[in-house]
């Protein structure tokens, strides 16, 4: 998930590390998985703004289909947090969608845009 930028890495790896805790969690309540609903969004939209200024800044291509590859991820968590609020989600939907962001996102997603900053600062 390192894709040579120190803050977007180290929110890549606290984001991974939340995941590890909410999964190593034996009995979630619809109360702590609400808590971790929160985190997960407190953390990607604070990580996806700070990434779509680097990217801004290094005029990536990619950028617009980047930015609205983050606004699905968000509207998705609201999604689960509503549906949590209502006792609908299961620790498992919400491992599913932290898989999801930390796999697909993270692993294939931002790795369009290692290149990039790699020429930026050579």
């Amino acid at each position: 998930m390192l894709i040579g930028q120190k803050a977007i890495d180290e929110d890549h790896e606290k984001i991974a590390n939340l995941m590890n805790e909410f999964h190593e969690k034996q009995d979630c309540d619809n109360g702590f998985i609400g808590s971790i609903l929160q985190k997960l969004f407190d953390y990607i939209d604070s990580h996806f703004h700070a990434e779509e200024r680097i990217l801004k800044l290094i005029k990536y291509e990619g950028l617009e289909n980047h930015t609205k590859e983050h606004e699905k991820i968000i509207s998705k968590v609201k999604d689960y947090r509503e549906k949590c609020e209502m006792g609908q989600i299961s620790k498992e939907q919400v491992l599913d969608l932290m898989s999801s962001i930390t796999i697909r996102h993270f692993l294939k997603e931002d790795m369009k845009f290692k290149e990039a900053l790699t020429n930026r600062k050579a």
